[in-house]
């Protein structure tokens, strides 16, 4: 015997077949003289749920551009709330106290060192100016990983991609934040030159040593 179905899905499929099986039958669901077949209020609460179901998907799509925004506004409070705590941290390396004035206060738990040396750090190009940075973090044995900071060196004398496009050449810095993870895309990167990257890793006690450096040409 059919059972009546426990979820949405189940619902509107028996909705549908029981309006369009009623309407195309009338010799076995009749409607006129009284018989109880009559499907219009079948079909106007069909409607009704059918407008309910577009209004709550509207407002999903309007919720998730909302937390999308709300999210893309939380990243970027917290790199730059990361950079004046970075640049504080820096400062004041010999007064850890006075960082308790800005909110942060003494770490709970101070290692005695700085991280080791990223490993394995590879740079793969993905396309114009854009390239993928990806590397293992330090083997265990020294401190913490607080987070990792990328910076590159740009060497000019390959051939400009473009006619009158020239390339700067740019010593180690330009150096980006990232957080915990191990690895960064990068974008806009300089055409007709080589790029070397490299990975540090940092803490409160102060930065590791820094990985071998990976070259893309582009």
């Amino acid at each position: 015997m059919a059972r009546f179905p426990s979820n949405k899905t189940g619902l509107d499929v028996l909705a549908d077949a029981l309006a369009a099986g009623i309407a195309a039958n009338p010799e076995h669901f009749p409607a006129q003289r009284g018989e109880a077949f009559d499907i219009s209020a079948l079909t106007a609460f069909t409607h009704r749920k059918n407008l309910c179901v577009s209004d709550r998907l509207e407002r999903e799509v309007a919720f998730r551009l909302a937390m999308d925004a709300e999210d893309a506004a939380y990243q970027e409070l917290v790199l730059e709330m990361r950079r004046l705590l970075d640049l504080a941290e820096h400062q004041h390396r010999a007064e850890p106290e006075i960082l308790e004035l800005i909110g942060w206060g003494l770490p709970t738990e101070l290692r005695d060192e700085p991280p080791g040396q990223p490993r394995a750090l590879e740079a793969v190009v993905q396309g114009p100016g854009n390239v993928l940075l990806d590397w293992k973090a330090p083997s265990a044995g020294a401190g913490s990983v607080s987070y990792y900071r990328v910076d590159r060196k740009v060497t000019p004398g390959f051939a400009p991609r473009h006619e009158g496009e020239g390339v700067v050449s740019e010593d180690w810095g330009l150096w980006v934040r990232t957080t915990l993870a191990t690895w960064l895309a990068v974008s806009t990167q300089p055409l007709g030159a080589e790029i070397e990257y490299r990975v540090t890793a940092v803490n409160a006690n102060g930065p590791g040593a820094r990985s071998d450096p990976a070259a893309v040409i582009l």
